[in-house]
């Protein structure tokens, strides 16, 4: 049940391929995941990496660079991609909203991110180990364990 979590976007999914352990990054289309969790755990990931309301609000928010993805073979997912909209990719998968569901989207996942209980996800979801470019949220009390390339690995208790 322990959870691996990764700042480089695209190791989050192979975790679960690789290894047997899970990853806060879930396709709520192929993962059979309620969207409420799903999005519990992207704040969650936003939180573990301290990042700010906008850089969340960017990864959360609708973009057009995903509407080539399967007519394209030459859709890479880079960090660019990754930055922007890949979180709404993950939760709505291609879902088109008119502009007032829009906004009452936006206005919804700025007031979970705001008022996020970080203490009760952790225990709905167990990080036990955290890999991030840079430090990590403190109430994680993450060890860092090891230093790999750019990589800092950490270990929480």
């Amino acid at each position: 049940n322990d959870v691996l979590v990764s700042e480089d976007i695209p190791v989050n999914l192979l975790i679960p391929v690789k290894t047997r352990q899970k990853t806060l990054l879930v396709n709520a289309i192929s993962n059979y995941v309620a969207n409420q969790e799903v999005l519990e755990r992207l704040v969650l990931f936003a939180h573990v990496f301290n990042w700010d309301k906008q850089r969340f609000l960017k990864f959360m928010r609708p973009s057009d660079k995903y509407n080539h993805t399967y007519s394209d073979n030459r859709f890479v997912f880079s960090d660019e991609i990754l930055s922007e909209g890949f979180g709404f990719r993950l939760l709505n998968h291609t879902k088109k909203m008119t502009a007032d569901e829009g906004r009452a989207y936006i206005q919804g996942i700025e007031g979970l991110y705001d008022h996020f209980d970080m203490q009760t996800a952790l225990k709905k979801y167990p990080i036990r180990v955290v890999q991030a470019f840079g430090e990590i949220n403190a109430q994680l009390q993450g060890e860092l364990v090891k230093k790999v390339g750019d990589m800092n690995i950490y270990y929480i208790r």
